[in-house]
Formats: C-alpha cells, sequence, structure tokens
C-alpha cells in the first residue's frame, strides 16, 4: 500500500519451504495416527500406563500423546496416505531393514510424546516404553525440522505463561514437564539434548 517492493524468495528459499511444509504434513499425520492409536483397543496397555502416571485422558489430549503400536501400523498408514517413505525415513519415523529390503515403524509399542515447535507444528517425537527393556526412551534423530538442541519440550504450551511471570521451571523429562503443567505449573519446560 505505501509503494514498498515485497522480498520475494529465491527460487531455493522457495523450495526449501515447500519441502518443510511436505515433512510437517507427515509429522503431523504421524502425531494424529499415534493419538488415535492411543484411544483404540491397541492403546489399552498405554491408557493404563499412563493412569498410572496420573495422566488423564484430558492431559493426554493436551500434550497430544500417543501411541505407536507394534508392528508396522504406521508404514502402512503412511503409504496409504500417499508419503514417500524416504521422506518418512529422514523424519525418523520409518526405517529400512535392507537385508529384506522391509520397510517397519522407528517407534512400536510406546508411549509417544509429539514436541511440537513455538507454532504448535509436530517436529519430533519422543517414545517411552512402558515395561523394563532399553532403551527406554528413543527420540526422533536429527532431521531437517527437529534439532533437539535447540528445542525445549512443551515451550509452546508454556510459552504465554513464561512471558507473563518473566520464569520458566526447567525439569529433566516429559513426564516431570506433564505433571507440573497438571499441577497448575504451566511454565515448566523441559531440554531434549
Amino acid at each position: 500500500r505505501v509503494g514498498l517492493p515485497l522480498p520475494k524468495p529465491s527460487r531455493q528459499e522457495a523450495e526449501k519451504e515447500k519441502t518443510r511444509h511436505k515433512l510437517s504434513d507427515i509429522m503431523e499425520a504421524a502425531c494424529v495416527f499415534f493419538q488415535k492409536q492411543l484411544f483404540s483397543p491397541a492403546g489399552e496397555a498405554a491408557r493404563t500406563y499412563l493412569k498410572g502416571r496420573g495422566i488423564t485422558g484430558a492431559i493426554a489430549k493436551q500434550f497430544r500423546l500417543g501411541y505407536a503400536p507394534i508392528g508396522s501400523a504406521l508404514t502402512a498408514h503412511l503409504e496409504k496416505m500417499g508419503f514417500d517413505k524416504n521422506d518418512c525415513r529422514a523424519l525418523g519415523l520409518l526405517a529400512l531393514n535392507e537385508s529384506q529390503n522391509r520397510w517397519h515403524d522407528y517407534f512400536y509399542d510406546r508411549v509417544m510424546f509429539p514436541i511440537l515447535d513455538r507454532r504448535r507444528r509436530v517436529i519430533g517425537f519422543g517414545g517411552r516404553l512402558m515395561t523394563k527393556g532399553e532403551p527406554k526412551y528413543l527420540n526422533s534423530p536429527e532431521t531437517e525440522l527437529f534439532h533437539k538442541g535447540e528445542q525445549l519440550y512443551a515451550l509452546s504450551q508454556a510459552i504465554e505463561t513464561i512471558r507473563k511471570t518473566n520464569a520458566a521451571v526447567l525439569v529433566e523429562g516429559y513426564m516431570d514437564v506433564i505433571a507440573l503443567h497438571a499441577a497448575g505449573f504451566t511454565n515448566a519446560v523441559a531440554p531434549l539434548g
């Protein structure tokens, strides 16, 4: 309106943004899939585990918690949605058994904690075993979207309170953050790396 030319992204910048948008769509689809699994019959053990840790259904929905089922259900789901398996692999959602030339889910039989950026876009996941075993937590690898050393878990949920109070509560992990938010300490966050 004032006659100033708007900056135009370079072709390379436009391509990069298009790729990021496509990858974000895949992560969102995976998150929705995990959420549905948590509240399906397959997610009964995960719901029992979360209830035992004091996490209600409302809190699970608030933090978009999910369940990664046993098998390769996510692989089939993402393939059905038309997503490229190599893109899904680059995001740490799928893995390829090269000796058998068979794709499978990276996360399985774990409670899933989506990691969101400040704009509430899903950029990664943390998956926790519900029984004894190793690794207890399995996290998304570094990707185009996710750089764990630059992120705080639950920052998107906590940022408004942090701004209002000019303070943050830094705790160790996902469950600590969720427990504090449930207790009214909505400025709690956790480092991811």
